[in-house]
C-alpha cells in the first residue's frame, strides 16, 4: 500500500464530501438569515427551519455516500455500497443531530462557565462535535466491515487527527483576527474552514487505517 497516496487521496475525498457538506449548514443559515432578515436565535418560523433541516440532512447524506463510495475505490473495497451506507447514515445523521444540538448547548456552557469567552465556548462544543461525529463514521465503516477491532482503530485514530486539526486551524484563524464573536459573520467562517481542516486531515488518517483494515480483515460476506 502506498501510504501517502491514500493519505492524500483520502484527505481530498473527506475534504470534497464531508468538509463541503458540513460547512453547507453555516452557510444556508447565512443566506437565509441575510435573505429573509432572520435570526435564528430567536422563534425562526417552523416552516423555513423545517425546509432547511430536510436540505441539510439530503445535502449530508448524499455527500456521506459519495464519500463512502470515493473510499471503497481508494482501499480497493468491493463492497461498495456497504461504505456508501455507512458514510451516508453515520456521517449524515451524525452531523445533523450534533449540529442541533450546538445551539442549546452553548447557552448550558454559559450558564455552568459564567465569563467564559464566545470563542472559547464556540471551541469547546465544536471540538467535541467533531470528535464525535468522526468517531461514530469510524465506527461505521468498521460495522460495513463487520470488524469491531476496525471500528475501535477507525473511531480513536481519526477523531483524534481531526479534533487535533480543528484546533488547529481554530488557533491560526484566531491569530488572524477572525475571532467568533467578533462579528463580521466570524463563526461561519471559523466553523466552515476549521472544519474543512478537520475533514482533510481526518480524512488522511481514516483512510490509511481503512486501507489496512481492508487488507486485514479480507472481503467478509462473499
Amino acid at each position: 500500500m502506498d501510504v501517502i497516496f491514500v493519505a492524500l487521496h483520502g484527505a481530498l475525498a473527506t475534504g470534497l464530501c464531508l468538509g463541503v457538506a458540513a460547512a453547507f449548514p453555516f452557510g444556508l443559515s447565512r443566506v437565509v438569515g441575510d435573505v429573509m432578515g432572520l435570526s435564528f436565535q430567536f422563534d425562526p418560523p417552523p416552516l423555513i427551519v423545517t425546509g432547511m433541516i430536510v436540505t441539510i440532512l439530503i445535502v449530508l447524506l448524499t455527500a456521506g455516500a459519495v464519500w463512502g463510495f470515493w473510499l471503497s475505490r481508494l482501499t480497493r473495497y468491493p463492497h461498495a455500497r456497504r461504505f456508501a451506507w455507512a458514510g451516508a447514515l453515520s456521517f449524515g445523521f451524525g452531523t445533523l443531530m450534533v449540529g442541533l444540538a450546538l445551539l442549546p448547548l452553548r447557552g448550558l456552557v454559559a450558564q455552568i462557565w459564567r465569563g467564559l469567552p464566545i470563542h472559547l465556548n464556540f471551541t469547546l462544543l465544536f471540538i467535541v462535535g467533531v470528535f464525535i461525529v468522526t468517531a461514530i463514521t469510524g465506527v461505521a465503516l468498521g460495522i460495513a466491515l463487520q470488524s469491531w477491532q476496525a471500528s475501535v482503530r477507525l473511531a480513536c485514530m481519526s477523531a483524534v487527527v481531526a479534533v487535533l486539526a480543528f484546533s488547529v486551524m481554530d488557533l491560526i484563524l484566531d491569530h488572524l483576527g477572525w475571532r467568533v464573536g467578533s462579528g463580521n459573520g466570524a463563526m461561519v467562517k471559523v466553523a466552515a474552514l476549521s472544519n474543512l481542516g478537520a475533514a482533510f486531515a481526518g480524512g488522511a488518517a481514516m483512510s490509511v487505517v481503512l486501507a489496512r483494515e481492508v487488507g486485514r480483515v479480507g472481503v467478509k460476506g462473499d
